[in-house]
C-alpha cells in the first residue's frame, strides 16, 4: 500500500516535535486516523531524525498491526483509546515536553498561569491517574481525565496544531522549578477571572500530553 497524506503528516509532526523541543531521542509518538478506518503511528524506538514514511506503522482499531515492518510504538492503547472517546478527532500528540513532565512527577494539574495557555488549552489541564506505561489502563485514564474538557479541536492533522503548542510547555515548569507550586494556581485564578475562554478552543494534542505525561512516571530517552 503505498504511504497516504496522513503517513507525511505524521512524519512531518514527529520531526518537528523533536525540532521544537518538545520531546527527547525516540520518546514521545503520533497517530492519525486513516480514511479507511486504521491509524497510522510512528514505530517504537527509532531516532525522528532517521525516520522514514516507510518506518510508519498502521494498526487497527483494536491495536493489530496491519502494516509495516517495524513494532508500533509501545503508546498505541493511548492514542487508541482517546480516538475511541473522541470519533471526530483525527490525531494525537504525545509528546515530552520537559516542564510539563515536571508537573507530571509531581503529580500536579498544570494551572493556566498565563494567557496563552487559557486560550489553547482552554483552563487547567488535570493529571491523569497513575497506570503503567502501554496499558489499556493507562488510555483509559487519559481519556477520563480529559472528561469535561470541551470539545477538543478535530483538525485536519498535527500540523495544524504545530504552531500553537509551543506557546506553553516552555514557561510551564519554571514556578515549579523555583519552588513556588503553590503560587501558579492562585495566578491561575486570576487569569482566568480576567480572560474568559470557552473550552471548545482547547487542543486535543497538548490536552492529551498532559493528561498522559503527568501519570507519575518519568519518560525514558529511547521509548516510543
Amino acid at each position: 500500500m503505498p504511504p497516504t497524506p496522513q503517513h507525511e503528516l505524521v512524519l512531518q509532526a514527529a520531526k518537528d516535535m523533536l525540532r521544537q523541543g518538545l520531546t527527547e531521542g525516540t520518546a514521545g509518538n503520533i497517530s492519525m486516523r486513516l480514511d479507511d478506518g486504521n491509524v497510522v503511528v510512528t514505530p517504537s524506538s527509532v531516532d525522528y531524525d532517521l525516520m522514514t514514511v516507510g518506518d510508519l506503522v498502521v494498526v487497527d482499531p483494536d491495536g493489530n498491526v496491519v502494516e509495516g515492518e517495524r513494532p508500533p510504538t509501545s503508546e498505541k492503547q493511548l492514542h487508541l483509546a482517546v480516538l475511541r472517546a473522541y470519533p471526530d478527532i483525527n490525531a494525537v500528540i504525545h509528546s515530552h515536553p520537559v516542564h510539563a513532565t515536571m508537573f507530571a512527577v509531581a503529580h500536579l494539574d498544570l494551572p493556566p498561569v498565563i494567557d496563552e495557555f487559557l486560550v489553547y488549552c482552554g483552563g487547567e489541564i488535570r493529571c491523569s491517574e497513575y497506570a503503567p506505561s502501554g496499558s489499556k489502563e493507562l488510555g483509559e485514564a487519559v481519556v477520563k481525565a480529559l472528561e469535561g474538557r470541551g470539545r477538543p479541536d478535530p483538525g485536519q492533522g498535527p500540523p495544524r496544531h504545530g504552531a500553537r503548542r509551543p506557546c506553553c510547555p516552555h514557561r510551564l515548569g519554571r514556578p515549579l522549578a523555583r519552588g513556588r507550586a503553590r503560587g501558579p494556581r492562585g495566578r491561575g485564578e486570576a487569569v482566568r477571572r480576567r480572560l474568559p475562554v470557552h473550552a471548545d478552543h482547547a487542543l486535543i494534542s497538548p490536552r492529551g500530553r498532559a493528561a498522559r505525561g503527568r501519570s507519575g512516571a518519568a519518560p525514558s530517552p529511547r521509548r516510543g
